[in-house]
C-alpha cells in the first residue's frame, strides 16, 4: 500500500479483517506484551455499549441491524446451559459449538468476531437511548455529530516505518470550510469532568488514537491542519456530555507518543520480542495534563 485511500462503504467485519494496523493496537504499545497477547483488543461490555451508542447517534437509531437484544437469560455453568447458548449462537450465524469450547468470559468477543454483533440486554437500551439523546440535545455536539459521514475507513502507509495503517473514525467530514473534521465519541462511566476525562485519555491511550487519526487524515487530504474532536458522554443519568479538543501542547505530545509507539511496534515485529512496561527510576507523581 503506497497511495492513501478512503472508503465510505466498507463493512465493519471487512475493516476488522484488513491486515493494516489500527489505532486500537498502536495506542496500547505502552505495553507491547499486551498487544502480543491481544493484537486487536477485546470487545468488553463497555466497548459494546459504547459502539451501540455511536451507532444510535450517527446512524439515527440503526442499532438493531448490528446488535441482538436480549440473548438467552440462562446461566453458563452446566453442560446443558452451554449447549443452549451454543444452539442460540448457531441460530444467529455463529459457530456456537466452537465458541462454547472457550471460557464463558470470551463468548461475547468470539461471537462479535464471527458475526460483527454483540450481546446487548434490552434493559440497557434505555441508557443507550439516553446517551444518544443527550448528545443530540447538546447544540455543539449535535452539530459536529451530524456534520460528516459515519464509519469512514482510511488506509495509508507510514513512510518512516513502512507499516500499513488504518483508521475508522466515528464521523469524518472531508469538506469542512476550515479543515477536515474527525470525530470520536467516547462513553465514560463517570461524569465527564476535567479530571475524569484526563484519566480516561491517559488510561486508554485516546490521545495516541487522536494523533493517529490526524496522521491518516493528513496523509489522505495532504494537510497538517486537520481538526480532531471528542464527544465524551457519561453512561450515568442524566448522561451529560461535553466536547473536548486538545490544546497545542497536548496535541504535540500526543503526536510524539504516537510516533514512538509506531517505531516500537515496528521494532517488535522485526525482533519478535514484545516486552512489558518500561522500568522507571525517576518516577514522578505529578498528574498528567
Amino acid at each position: 500500500m503506497t497511495t492513501p485511500k478512503i472508503l465510505y462503504d466498507m463493512p465493519m467485519q471487512e475493516y476488522l479483517g484488513h491486515p493494516a494496523v489500527g489505532s486500537s493496537t498502536i495506542r496500547r504499545m505502552g505495553c507491547p506484551a499486551e498487544v502480543k497477547a491481544s493484537p486487536v483488543g477485546g470487545t468488553s461490555k463497555a466497548k459494546s455499549l459504547g459502539t451501540a451508542v455511536h451507532k444510535w447517534i450517527l446512524e439515527r437509531g440503526d442499532v438493531d441491524k448490528e446488535y441482538y437484544l436480549d440473548p438467552p437469560n440462562i446461566p453458563k455453568r452446566s453442560a446443558a446451559d452451554r449447549q443452549a447458548w451454543a444452539d442460540w449462537m448457531t441460530e444467529q450465524g455463529a459457530e456456537g459449538d466452537l465458541i462454547i469450547a472457550s471460557p464463558a468470559g470470551e463468548w461475547n468477543d468470539l461471537f462479535y468476531q464471527q458475526t460483527g454483533k454483540a450481546f446487548i440486554q434490552s434493559a440497557e437500551l434505555d441508557a443507550i437511548k439516553g446517551m444518544a439523546e443527550s448528545v443530540m440535545a447538546h447544540r455543539g455536539a449535535r452539530a459536529i455529530a451530524t456534520l460528516g459521514d459515519s464509519e469512514v475507513s482510511i488506509f495509508w502507509q507510514d513512510q518512516e516505518t513502512g507499516l500499513d495503517l488504518k483508521i475508522r473514525p466515528d464521523s469524518f467530514c472531508a469538506e469542512s470550510k476550515v479543515s477536515p473534521v474527525t470525530l470520536d465519541i467516547k462513553t465514560i462511566g463517570k461524569y465527564p469532568t476535567d479530571k475524569n476525562v484526563r484519566r480516561a485519555i491517559s488510561d486508554y491511550g485516546y490521545d495516541v488514537s487522536a494523533a493517529m487519526y490526524l496522521d491518516g487524515v493528513g496523509e489522505w487530504a495532504q494537510t497538517k491542519f486537520g481538526i480532531f474532536v471528542w464527544i465524551f458522554v457519561s453512561s450515568i443519568p442524566p448522561y451529560p456530555c461535553r466536547i473536548i479538543r486538545l490544546d497545542q501542547d497536548s496535541r504535540r505530545d500526543a503526536e510524539e507518543k504516537y510516533r514512538a509507539y509506531l517505531r516500537r511496534y515496528a521494532e517488535c515485529i522485526a525482533s519478535g520480542k514484545w516486552p512489558g512496561f518500561e522500568d522507571s527510576f525517576g518516577f514522578s507523581l505529578k498528574w498528567e495534563r
